[in-house]
């Protein structure tokens, strides 16, 4: 990793490792936000109400339980588990915004599930890349579908449906 020089009146260390990655010795006393992995120190308010899957899996529990849709609703309780691990890792970069471990905790909370094993970050934009594509082309075709039959065939719109569901 490189050596970035600061200007020794601003900050009370003179050379930093750099504020990316898991040996980055940044602090918000010597380094500037802009050093951060996002380059700014991600915001309180709007992530705290986004906690609110709690609720949404408390509400899952209850209705699964009432009506006994056991697979659907593990399934919504693992997905709402896995979104509050992902919140509160952005909770703790805004006390720490050069906090590899909550980095990673966010980032890699929607892979964890999917992947089961340790992956490096590139491969994160090769997935998401890929299943939005995906998920556009089977909209597109869904679209395309509906719009040659004139609105006469429901498979265009369940296609779209389809699609949007994956992308969701």
């Amino acid at each position: 990793m490189s050596t970035l020089q600061l200007p020794a009146r601003r900050y009370s260390a003179t050379t930093v490792r750099g504020g990316l990655g898991p040996k980055a010795n940044c602090t918000l006393e010597i380094c500037p936000v802009e050093f951060s992995v996002y380059g700014y120190r991600p915001r309180l308010p709007p992530t705290s109400p986004s906690l609110s899957c709690i609720y949404a899996a408390a509400v899952h529990i209850y209705l699964g339980a009432r009506w006994k849709q056991w697979w659907f609703t593990s399934c919504m309780i693992i997905g709402a588990v896995n979104a509050i691990i992902g919140y509160i890792g952005r909770v703790l970069m805004y006390y720490s915004p050069f906090d590899f471990a909550a980095f990673v905790l966010q980032i890699t909370t929607q892979f964890a599930l999917q992947t089961g094993r340790d992956t490096t970050p590139q491969i994160f934009y090769y997935i998401n890349i890929s299943y939005d594509l995906f998920s556009l082309i089977v909209q597109a075709a869904g679209g395309g579908l509906s719009t040659s039959t004139k609105g006469q065939s429901q498979t265009g719109v369940n296609l779209a449906l389809v699609g949007l569901a994956f992308q969701v």
